[in-house]
């Protein structure tokens, strides 16, 4: 039997650097894009960053109040 990790392994990387390159590009406007449609799509990109930047904030906030618990769990534990 063949030891086929590595092989796997560049798969793998190769798909993860794949998908990622094509969730992060943005077409350059051309010649037959017209810039109505640019617009569209440059909305479209902005939409999806203020929707992920508005979950990190959700997230920022989770996380602070799980630390608070833990702190008021801890601290009532010890005293």
């Amino acid at each position: 039997m063949r030891d086929r990790t590595e092989e796997l392994g560049k798969a793998a990387q190769s798909s993860d650097d794949d998908e990622e390159e094509r969730v992060l590009m943005i077409k350059p406007m051309t010649a037959r894009t017209s810039v109505k449609e640019w617009k569209m799509e440059n909305e479209t990109f902005l939409e999806k960053v203020r929707e992920i930047l508005e979950g990190m904030e959700s997230l920022k906030m989770k996380v602070s109040e799980l630390e608070n618990k833990q702190k008021m769990v801890l601290g009532g534990s010890i005293a």
